[in-house]
């Protein structure tokens, strides 16, 4: 956004901290200014005389700081910067700046120190515009700059350089001295008539510690007008100076902080706060705060005047009771002595009850539970002999399980040694067939030497050739015979692996025919318990005691209700169910044998139970006694499973609260739900039980589809239930979906049972036409092994029929033939040698193999053992089990039948003695008052409690929002309370209450009905004005709030033009520039665009200053300070080497853009600390002048050279 379109900037000088500073202002403090001047209208109208409005920002002089009458006004926006441009280019050269020869109100006209810091004696007189001045370091220049703001109203602290006064003097001397003169002329002036044109500031510093502050006027004579400090401050403040204001006085240590890149700090955090601090838009946001803490401390002594009336209500509360107390305390007299008669008369129902109650159960409720319990005890019995019978065989079979195991242990071990025999065999017979082939190898070598021979010897010998022909077609037809003989052979191989293939076709046949049975039997009894549960359903009409087939049974318990001491609970199943439907099927495997069962509180009601069972026909089912009163079982949760697997005690719901805690603590007890992992998956179940996912202590898992996985000492087997499935699952809520899912299994299970009837007969026809090309291969295998013993019988025949050679009559031929022969004949010995120990060889690799497939078969079939034995052995474990359970219960059938005789006899007695307690209650209470009028008291105290209990109903309804109890509820209440021992707590308390109130009401009804009008009169004034300060409150409220938007608004238009002024400023060196705000992070970031005007789109931003050279640094954040700098209104601006790090290109730069500014503000006096030449100053100046066409005459700046203190 260019400069032209932005507004004039805001000016500093409306909000006022404490008596020194003034806060930011301008444009959007005149918007503040407006708002305040409606809000103090808007407060004075509604509060009426008693409000006395407070001076607002417009009561207050503003300052002129503008010597001329081009500034555009402060709501003319961009077009009043136009007309200010378009006049201001219009102007003849030099015109419209005039160089002033003394400065303005405010502006500093001299320093002068004595033995302060490194100087003795030291005086700077100052120029009215732009003052440079220039030293080596060392010299003294920052010390002019710490007088000054040791003489303008800072502390010690503030000047960064000194943590006392004190430290300023200069060493060796005992007090220092400081003069700063003011320039006190023109409309702006401060007391004119008392300090003339000129204001001098002394301040005098002892070492010792201590100072003193005096004001002299232009002829040097103090002047005094009230305390000096007080005086100081007001000048400061009309003056808007204020040294502490980074802005004002820019010191060596700040612009070191900001120009240098190896400080460390957050340079974005500085920025921010020194643009607060600059701007002093902080103070105002402190002032903003520190009024808001005002407000809700206002709103606190509100909230104690509602307590004081709270209280007061209370006490008003208190009196009217106390009066309505007394006045009720007349007819307490009465309810006493109907209480009197009610309490007599109720001890004689009471006896009387007793005595009924004795009788009955003297007389039918106890023999009755006599013959319970013996029926029971007799069918106990029963159920324990056949469950000794039933473990009995389960010995049996556990023994004979263990004598096979041992036995196929033993067969194993042997098979294992029959094994290891065979390989050894086999390898003996590969070793002895080696050896044959080597020998054979030498024998045919040794052959083809002696044929050479004879080759050689029958071309000068007929016969020998003739006997050498005679030996080679024998022994072509031995080979010849050889070969029909191997090919023999090859056919018996290939018709016995041809018929062990189709064997083992056949083999498999019959297994997937005898699997094909397996199915078909599951089917039909799938299809049978799919009807049957349909059947129970559909009879039970929706109700989920059809699933378990108990319809007829809950009837039979229904109508013989009274005759259980405790409801019965059961079946299970009907009470079960879970929080998410995926874990019904895993619910119901690992509960599937108990959801049928019933559980009673005593053996009495199981005696019961048993035979309505019988009646009911509901077999296959147990009934389990337990105590309803026990607590639910402790649950550590060290038992829970780990991991993140969810126990199954965690998915189960039971919603009747009679049956939850009895339920929940048998399947803890029985099933150990709280240790039963759930899974997710298969895999996640198995690592349950390999891995020890869920801790060691979890045995159990169970996944979504019912598969259970177990793990048992060092054992670990997986069991998958196949019955159980999301459609038939008992544990359904939804009877109808139940029964529905039922016809459609049934539909599918007779189709499914008709494919495999169908598969099962295609399956018959293929094995019998495997077993007939089975008797095929059996015959070419037959023939086969035939024609192999017919050839090798040939073959051994032509070898033993050696041929007859001729008789030779050369020695040595006679010889060679010798040898031929003898090597032909053992040539012949070891092929059918090497022929033995082929088939030797074949032999032990077939016994090797055939060792091998039954050491598998027996591993196999050990394996499976070993489970049934597992299994058996849990069968025993569960039987043993059921039968300690039936034990105990037998026992304590005993037990409690021994007790309920001793209880009865007990009864009788208890009875006769109830009997004449009785008669001495009634004759006692006639002496009260008659049986009839103790009746009529009797109806007349049920009528009063009746009474109380609903008018307690309707204040519980009113304020907690309860529902009424039921007229059957609220009479057994009433019932309860109707007992000897309430009445006579009633008539206690009544007598109490009489006696408290005689006793507490202190006072009589006239003189509590006066204490109530005064306390009525003063709980009235104060709510008046509680209202009063309530809407006062709400009004300050609302106007922090406008306040708060006002600083909103205000801080926007700042940062719109020192982000306007920052852009320009970084344009005359040809860079685009902006700054960016985070007000929640406090930090400030300069972006810059480097050279933006020369590379055009290839330009990048830089928001890191250490990216770019030390001086196009240093030059960005003087552009920056001179940016948040117009927007306070010090007279004087001190900057203390602003061009440290710079090059002298952006030294120049930075020159010509500081004396363009003050040229631009020639109503500000610029005071410039540097410690290089002044030849850039010079250069900066003529640079200026060729640029802007105008004069810059020399007396505007003037340079101050400063050389090194002395001693």
């Amino acid at each position: 956004m260019p400069l032209e379109d932005l507004p004039p900037p805001p000016r500093s000088g409306q909000a006022v901290r404490g008596n020194k500073r003034k806060s930011a202002g301008g444009a959007a403090a005149a918007a503040q200014q407006a708002a305040g001047n409606e809000e103090g209208q808007e407060q004075q109208h509604e509060e009426g005389e008693d409000h006395v409005p407070k001076a607002t920002e417009a009561d207050r002089p503003t300052k002129r700081r503008a010597t001329d009458d081009n500034a555009p006004a402060a709501v003319g926006g961009a077009a009043g910067d136009a007309t200010a441009a378009n006049n201001a280019s219009a102007r003849p050269r030099n015109q419209g700046f005039v160089v002033r020869e003394h400065g303005l109100a405010g502006h500093v006209d001299r320093i002068r120190v004595e033995n302060f810091m490194c100087h003795s004696n030291f005086e700077l007189q100052l120029g009215p515009h732009v003052t440079l001045v220039s030293g080596t370091n060392g010299s003294g220049k920052s010390a002019v700059i710490q007088a000054m703001q040791v003489c303008l109203g800072a502390t010690a602290r503030e000047t960064s350089r000194a943590r006392s006064f004190a430290a300023f003097v200069k060493e060796g001397c005992h007090e220092a001295r400081v003069y700063v003169t003011l320039w006190n002329v023109g409309e702006d002036a401060f007391l004119p008539d008392l300090f003339g044109e000129r204001i001098t500031i002394e301040r005098s510093i002892k070492a010792a510690g201590g100072t003193d502050v005096k004001l002299l006027d232009e002829r040097g004579k103090r002047v005094t007008v009230g305390k000096p400090r007080d005086t100081l401050f007001a000048m400061l403040e009309h003056f808007c100076i204020d040294v502490t204001n980074p802005l004002t006085i820019i010191t060596q240590d700040k612009a070191r902080q900001f120009l240098s890149s190896d400080t460390g700090r957050d340079s974005g955090r500085d920025k921010y706060d020194i643009f607060m601090e600059g701007t002093l838009l902080q103070r105002q946001l402190d002032e903003n705060n520190l009024a808001g803490v005002k407000l809700q401390e206002s709103s606190h002594r509100l909230a104690e005047s509602a307590a004081y009336i709270k209280e007061s209500e209370d006490a008003q509360a208190s009196l009217q009771a106390k009066l309505k107390r007394l006045t009720e305390a007349d007819r307490m007299l009465e309810h006493r002595d109907l209480l009197e008669k009610a309490v007599v008369w109720a001890h004689v129902r009471e006896h009387e009850a007793a005595v009924a109650r004795c009788s009955e159960a003297a007389e039918v409720h106890g023999p009755r539970q006599v013959e319970l319990y013996t029926r029971l005890l007799e069918q106990l019995a029963a159920n324990r002999d056949e469950l000794q019978q039933r473990l009995k065989e389960h010995d049996e079979v556990v023994a004979r399980n263990k004598e096979l195991l041992n036995s196929h242990k033993a067969n194993v071990e042997n098979l294992l040694k029959e094994v290891r025999r065979a390989a050894d065999n086999r390898s003996q017979k590969t070793r002895d067939r080696t050896a044959a082939k080597v020998h054979l190898q030498g024998l045919q070598k040794s052959q083809r030497d002696v044929n050479t021979k004879l080759a050689e010897a029958s071309t000068v010998d007929v016969k020998v050739a003739e006997a050498r022909k005679l030996l080679e077609e024998h022994q072509q037809k031995i080979t010849a015979k050889k070969v029909e003989e191997e090919r023999a052979k090859a056919l018996v191989d290939e018709a016995m692996k041809l018929f062990e293939e189709l064997k083992a076709q056949e083999q498999r046949m019959a297994d997937e025919e005898m699997q094909g049975r397996n199915r078909i039997q599951h089917s039909e009894d799938m299809l049978r318990a799919s009807l049957q549960g349909l059947k129970g359903i559909e009879a039970a009409k929706g109700n989920r005691l059809g699933a378990f087939g108990a319809v007829k049974l809950c009837e039979l318990i229904t109508a013989n209700m009274r005759s259980f001491q405790r409801p019965p609970i059961g079946p299970l199943g009907a009470y079960i169910s879970v929080t998410d439907g995926r874990w019904a099927v895993a619910a119901q495997t690992i509960l599937g044998v108990c959801l049928r069962d019933f559980i009673v509180s005593c053996g009495a009601d199981a005696a019961l139970l048993n035979r309505l069972m019988a009646k009911a026909g509901y077999a296959r089912a147990s009934i389990i006694t337990v105590n309803y009163g026990d607590p639910p079982h402790p649950i550590p949760p060290a038992t829970h499973p780990g991991g993140g697997y969810p126990a199954l005690l965690d998915v189960l719901v039971i919603k009747d609260e009679l049956a939850r805690v009895p339920l929940l603590n048998y399947l803890v007890d029985r099933f150990s739900v709280e240790r039963v992992a759930l899974a997710e998956t298969e895999s996640s179940g198995r690592e349950v039980v390999y891995q020890n996912a869920a801790g060691p202590h979890v045995t159990l898992a169970v996944d979504q589809g019912g598969t259970t996985f177990h793990r048992k000492g060092g054992l670990t087997w997986i069991k998958r239930d196949h019955f159980v499935n999301a459609r038939n699952c008992l544990l359904a809520a939804d009877m109808g979906d139940m029964a529905a899912n039922l016809r459609a299994d049934l539909e599918a299970e007779e189709a499914q049972l008709g494919a495999l009837r169908e598969e099962l007969a295609a399956l018959v026809a293929q094995r019998a036409a495997k077993q007939a090309e089975m008797a095929a291969a059996t015959q070419r295998w037959n023939q086969a092994k035939m024609l192999k013993t017919r050839l090798a019988t040939e073959c051994r025949r032509l070898e033993q029929n050696k041929p007859v050679v001729p008789e030779v009559e050369d020695e040595e031929h006679q010889v060679v033939m010798t040898q031929l022969q003898s090597i032909h004949q053992e040539i012949v010995d070891w092929q059918r040698e090497l022929e033995v120990a082929q088939d030797a060889l074949d032999i032990a690799e077939k016994e090797v193999n055939a060792a091998n497939e039954r050491v598998k078969e027996a591993e196999r079939s050990f394996t499976e053992l070993l489970h049934d034995s597992e299994v058996k052995a849990n069968a025993k474990a569960e039987v043993e089990a059921r039968l300690k359970d039936l034990e105990a219960m037998r026992n304590q059938a005993k037990a409690e039948r021994a007790g309920v005789v001793s209880r009865l006899a007990a009864l009788k007695a208890a009875m006769d003695k109830a009997r004449e307690r009785g008669q001495t209650a009634v004759a006692g209470a006639e002496q009260v008052c008659s049986r009839e009028e103790g009746q009529a008291a009797l109806a007349r105290a049920r009528e009063l409690i009746e009474e109380r209990m609903r008018d307690k109903m309707a204040k519980s309804k009113e304020w907690q929002g309860q529902a009424d109890l039921t007229a059957e509820v609220l009479r057994q209440d009433i019932d309860k309370k109707m007992n000897p021992r309430d009445l006579a707590g009633r008539l206690s308390s009544v007598n109490k209450s009489i006696e408290k109130e005689e006793h507490k009401a202190g006072a009589d009804k006239d003189q509590l009905r006066i204490m109530l009008a005064d306390l009525g009169r003063a709980l009235s004034l104060k709510r008046v004005l509680h209202a009063r300060v309530s809407k006062t409150t709400s009004m300050l409220g609302a106007s922090m709030e406008r306040r708060r938007q006002l600083y909103l608004k205000m801080l926007g238009l700042v940062e719109k033009y020192v982000n306007a002024k920052f852009s320009s400023y970084m344009q005359r060196r040809k860079h685009l520039g902006s700054v960016k705000w985070d007000h929640e992070r406090r930090q400030l970031t300069l972006i810059v665009q480097p050279k933006a005007k020369d590379t055009g789109d290839k330009a990048t931003n830089v928001e890191d200053l250490k990216v770019l050279s030390g001086g196009e640094r240093s030059y960005t954040t003087v552009a920056f300070l001179l940016a948040v700098g117009a927007n306070t209104e010090t007279p004087f601006r001190v900057m203390d080497e602003y061009d440290v790090f710079m090059d002298p290109v952006n030294r120049r730069m930075a020159t010509i853009t500081l004396l363009e500014c003050a040229r631009d503000h020639a109503d500000f006096q610029y005071i410039i600390l540097t410690p290089q030449d002044l030849s850039t100053v010079h250069a900066a100046r003529q640079t200026l002048i060729e640029k802007t066409k105008m004069d810059m005459p020399p007396a505007f700046i003037k340079t101050v050279l400063i050389k090194p203190a002395r001693g």
